[in-house]
């Protein structure tokens, strides 16, 4: 039986796959098989490469990809055994949407090039996917797809305008994010880097995999990465500790001079480092529960000026200083400090780092993507 994913939640992307990576699209629930590679941030179709999604996606009524066509008749989306998206001699249409608005590249109209373009669904009447396959619905795709998301809202023409010039979220470039690791197929992944991996477990949490740490020995080594951890930056991860980890502070991230970490037992707080512990920046006590999952996000200045937040809500007082950012010096760690001694005791999610400070609704939009694969 196929997974339901519902959103409650007004105005809200409810599922997204974009093609960074595999990882990525498994993620998603995606399952890539046939030609498919990822490259420079799409997933590239050739011959017999599609992606399957076992999830039934409930009341869409808007669909928004990012496409490059090698020709101007692809089958590119398959939603149901009644809807589907496709071009056919350069006119893009959406089989079985009701009395659909399509707009291309933030304009309505169908007509449609090859090359990269950015295609928007929109209908008054919502519909459920049940079939999803990105890259073929009788035919397969010649071609790339970027990025590929519904909504349970009918946007504006205004709002497809301004996500397409760039004004709100759109799906992050590599060049934003500079530290990307999780497990969920059930290994360790690293976006950017080969990781050195010392005696991690996985362990099915939710619908995906996730890292377990055990308080002793465990680490993730990413090597020194220069460019990460300096300047503006948001460091997002999800966490389930089962208590506060190895040496009374179990680490998320850190390299020498910047800390993301656990502390206490009793009063279960985050605190955020930039000086490597000269200076510290605290969350509000209970930030997390034993056991239980939550995402946290810390967005820093390059003047050190630092929010964290758990579930969106801010924890803790308002632009508080976690010291000067440095460059760092030491070998960036998930889950453990470069020294040792500060394993983290419980679960990791994924763990990223962006080299710039995340928007509100940037942030509310990964929080609101995510949520389900934890059960938050």
């Amino acid at each position: 039986m196929k997974e339901s994913l519902y959103s409650s939640e007004p105005n809200r992307v409810i599922w997204r796959l974009t093609g960074n990576s595999e990882q990525e699209c498994y993620k998603s629930g995606g399952v890539p098989s046939g030609a498919v590679s990822f490259i420079d941030g799409e997933a590239v179709f050739t011959t017999d490469g599609k992606i399957t999604v076992s999830k039934t996606i409930r009341a869409i009524k808007s669909i928004r990809l990012i496409v490059n066509l090698d020709t101007t008749t692809e089958d590119i989306l398959n939603l149901s055994s009644s809807h589907s998206i496709e071009v056919g001699t350069g006119t893009l249409t959406a089989t079985g949407v009701t009395a659909p608005t399509i707009y291309i590249n933030g304009t309505a109209g169908s007509t449609i090039g090859t090359g990269k373009t950015e295609i928007a669904v929109t209908t008054a009447t919502a519909f459920d996917a049940d079939d999803i396959i990105l890259g073929y619905i009788s035919a397969y795709l010649e071609g790339k797809i970027d990025y590929c998301e519904f909504w349970n809202y009918s946007l504006t023409a205004e709002e497809i305008w301004n996500m397409y010039s760039g004004k709100r979220f759109r799906a992050f470039t590599s060049s934003d994010e500079v530290l990307n690791v999780s497990a969920y197929i059930g290994s360790v992944v690293s976006k950017y880097d080969e990781p050195t991996i010392t005696d991690i477990d996985y362990v099915k949490s939710g619908e995906l995999y996730a890292m377990k740490f055990n308080a002793a020995t465990r680490n993730i080594d990413l090597g020194l990465i220069s460019d990460s951890l300096i300047g503006d930056m948001t460091a997002i991860a999800w966490i389930k500790p089962y208590a506060v980890g190895e040496g009374g502070a179990g680490r998320i991230v850190s390299n020498g001079k910047f800390i993301f970490s656990l502390t206490s037992n009793f009063t279960k707080q985050v605190f955020i480092s930039s000086d490597n512990g000269a200076t510290w920046k605290y969350s509000a006590n209970d930030i997390w529960a034993t056991d239980k999952w939550c995402h946290i996000i810390v967005t820093r200045t390059a003047a050190g000026v630092t929010n964290i937040y758990r579930n969106l809500v801010l924890s803790g007082a308002a632009d508080e200083s976690s010291g000067t950012p440095a460059a760092p010096t030491e070998k960036t760690i998930v889950g453990n400090s470069y020294t040792g001694g500060n394993t983290i005791d419980g679960l990791l999610g994924e763990v990223r780092v962006f080299k710039r400070i995340l928007t509100a609704y940037e942030r509310d939009q990964i929080f609101q993507q995510e949520r389900h694969l934890y059960n938050v």
